[in-house]
């Protein structure tokens, strides 16, 4: 199952690279569609760019911020080998989170999606 009870208000889906096929299929569809209520609600189109803030990121603990592509993702937070995304759209306070853990990430890494405000 993909869906992770938390907080009410809280829509979260888990992406494991261990999971069936069919289980990582739904899962990731699950994850695309948390991603797109956050894009609907903040008017961000899939071709807009977003600013990712991390921190923890590879095995040298890295912060910094990033633009991505908003219909890249989640799925560019994929790295060669095993791992996880957890990825969380918390609706009260309108924050976009997804952790990636991995052998490199055993904490997690955490990443904080926002709109580019222009």
């Amino acid at each position: 199952m993909s869906e992770v009870e938390t907080d009410p208000g809280v829509l979260s889906a888990v992406i494991h690279t261990d999971m069936e096929i069919d289980d990582w299929d739904d899962a990731q569809e699950y994850a695309k569609e948390i991603i797109q209520d956050w894009m609907k609600f903040n008017a961000v189109d899939e071709q807009d760019e977003v600013m990712v803030h991390y921190n923890g990121a590879t095995w040298q603990r890295l912060s910094g911020s990033a633009p991505a592509v908003a219909s890249s993702l989640p799925m560019i937070f994929k790295v060669n080998g095993d791992y996880t995304l957890n990825v969380q759209y918390n609706v009260p306070m309108n924050v976009l989170l997804i952790t990636r853990s991995s052998h490199d990430e055993p904490m997690g890494a955490n990443h904080v999606i926002v709109k580019i405000q222009k």
